[in-house]
């Protein structure tokens, strides 16, 4: 492959100026002082260069001279970002409920909605499955009756369940309520026993 071979996509230079084949680089590199050079991303480079000159790959080339151009970049330190990254390693060790908790916490909000803060009422679609589960069809039969998976079925069953049996009683959710206590003991012993 000549030396006039150019890149795929030229690589820029920081003063503006463009390599566009390998000729390009292979005098870039040759301009710069010894002791810059002579470092070993700059080695690495004039090798890849001389190895593409040879029928090797022009990319490799590329990606060589680029990262030995980027080798001296300094990346301004941003007080915003280090921030945001500080506050994502505290929270990594905090349940996302516990964090809504301590948001509803800050804000005021009366104990009463904070006793459930993190449940939510189940979904209208999560109703009807557990219902029709509690109706004694099997997770397949109701799969099919909904055109949904079977583990979809199961886990929106599930999901109700939990809901239902978590939250406060109330008029509206008793009859639900009583029938997930019923059809989902397993459940209903994990939370109730915690109570």
């Amino acid at each position: 492959m000549p030396w006039s071979t150019s890149f795929e996509d030229p690589i820029n230079l920081p003063g503006g100026r463009q390599l566009l084949t390998l000729r390009d680089a292979a005098d870039y590199i040759a301009a710069l002082p010894k002791e810059i050079s002579g470092l070993a991303h700059w080695q690495v480079a004039i090798e890849a260069l001389v190895l593409c000159s040879r029928d090797g790959p022009r990319k490799l080339a590329r990606i060589a001279v680029v990262h030995a151009l980027s080798r001296n970049v300094v990346i301004p330190f941003n007080r915003i970002a280090k921030k945001l990254q500080r506050r994502k390693k505290e929270d990594r060790g905090v349940s996302p409920s516990k964090r809504r908790l301590d948001l509803d916490l800050s804000k005021g909000v009366p104990s009463s909605q904070r006793m459930n803060a993190g449940l939510r009422e189940p979904t209208a679609r999560q109703i009807e499955i557990f219902r029709l589960r509690c109706q004694g069809l099997s997770y397949a039969e109701i799969g099919r009756q909904l055109r949904i998976r079977r583990n979809v079925a199961e886990s929106a069953a599930k999901s109700a369940a939990t809901r239902l049996i978590r939250a406060r009683p109330t008029l509206e959710n008793a009859a639900d309520r009583a029938l997930a206590l019923e059809h989902f003991p397993e459940i209903a012993v994990r939370f109730l026993r915690t109570e």
